[in-house]
């Protein structure tokens, strides 16, 4: 019911993911645009080394892992390292994470609020006006998420390389999509301990550490229904963003990345609703749903 509930609202609301949209957009391009500019040089070096490799085509079939590990890996590598130095590049990267994951963030606590209200009274409040009047809210939320965000992805990218190059060694290629199945579901945790924060802060007009009591007290009430919501979201939107970013040059990404941003902030206040046994607004034309007693506090 929950994610059932969560797509039709978020066909409510497409003025407001566009409106998402068109923000991402504008980020990535400002994003990329200034990260381009700075390490333009180290990029025209491994551009001009990936042209220079000639790689034997029945040695890259025969051996595909290997071949690219020693032909670029490796090389690309060695280039940072001589380029940038090695702690220096890892830092470099983590800010950048940090940065681009904190900029993202930011327009969540509007998104939520403007969910909120109208699940509450079925009004829709501006967005440009909501976004200006919780910015202050909005950046120490979106401080606290970048830090927890930065955080798993680095513990994810450090146990993905270690395991990676360890299951090629032995061939055992076929655990790949199991550590992939790991990260997603250490984001469904994570994301499941954290859901009721942002809706506990609309409700509330709360600070963020009053939305994280609140949220630690609700949330562990039914937990496991609140991580089977989470992981089947992110399992949906994580396939569609991956198999389709290659054919579409990244576009259908970007706008899957906003709408998950608005469903996801919908499933978690459709969670608070029913935890609260509050009844709530599920379209335009006035419906509504009141979940009873389904959860006990």
């Amino acid at each position: 019911m929950p994610i059932t509930h969560s797509f039709k609202i978020l066909m409510c609301n497409l003025k407001l993911t566009i409106k998402v949209a068109l923000y991402i957009l504008i980020v990535l391009v400002v994003f990329i645009s200034i990260v381009t500019a700075i390490v333009m040089p180290l990029l025209e070096e491994i551009i001009q080394l990936i042209n220079e490799t000639n790689i034997n085509p029945t040695e890259f079939l025969n051996h595909p892992f290997h071949t690219t590990r020693t032909e670029f890996i490796q090389p690309i590598w060695e280039i940072i390292r001589n380029e940038v130095g090695a702690g220096r590049f890892i830092g470099l990267s983590l800010l950048t994470i940090f940065l681009l994951s904190f900029v993202v963030n930011l327009v969540k606590l509007p998104v939520t609020k403007i969910i909120y209200g109208k699940m509450s009274t079925s009004y829709e409040d501006s967005f440009i006006r909501t976004f200006i009047s919780l910015l202050g809210k909005s950046v120490i939320y979106s401080l606290f998420a970048s830090i927890v965000t930065t955080a798993i992805i680095s513990l994810f990218a450090v146990v993905s390389y270690y395991s990676l190059f360890w299951l090629i060694q032995v061939r055992y290629i076929i655990f790949i999509p199991i550590i992939l199945l790991a990260y997603m579901l250490l984001v469904s945790l994570v994301k499941s301990i954290f859901a009721f924060i942002l809706p506990a802060i609309c409700s509330e007009n709360c600070n963020l550490k009053k939305g994280l009591k609140k949220s630690f007290k609700g949330i562990l009430k039914k937990f496991s229904k609140n991580f089977l919501c989470n992981f089947a979201s992110f399992f949906i939107f994580a396939s569609i963003i991956s198999t389709t970013a290659l054919p579409s040059f990244g576009l259908i990404p970007i706008i899957m990345i906003s709408v998950y941003i608005v469903f996801g902030t919908t499933l978690n206040n459709i969670l608070f609703f029913t935890y609260n046994k509050k009844k709530y607004y599920t379209d335009n034309s006035g419906d509504t749903y009141e979940p009873g007693n389904k959860f006990e506090k």
